[in-house]
């Protein structure tokens, strides 16, 4: 083989290696991004699961203490 060809072959298979290192430490930096994602997803599922079961509870608007209680007629 030429002296050349073995060069350029040294020189393009350094750039693969050096873009296929670049691309897994990019994909490994949005990992715990990821994750975190994953959990408020399950948060949010479960929380959505449990609030069919609950049962309502009535709401009653809270009275003032300085007011007074409406009069009978």
């Amino acid at each position: 083989m030429d002296s050349a060809v073995i060069i350029l072959f040294i020189i393009a298979l350094a750039g693969v290696v050096s873009a296929t290192f670049t691309y897994a430490k990019k994909l490994a930096d949005q990992v715990p991004e990821l994750l975190e994602s994953f959990g408020k997803a399950r948060d949010a599922w479960h929380t959505f699961k449990t609030k069919g079961d609950e049962t309502p509870t009535p709401q009653v608007p809270p009275q003032a203490d300085d007011e007074e209680p409406p009069v009978a007629a």
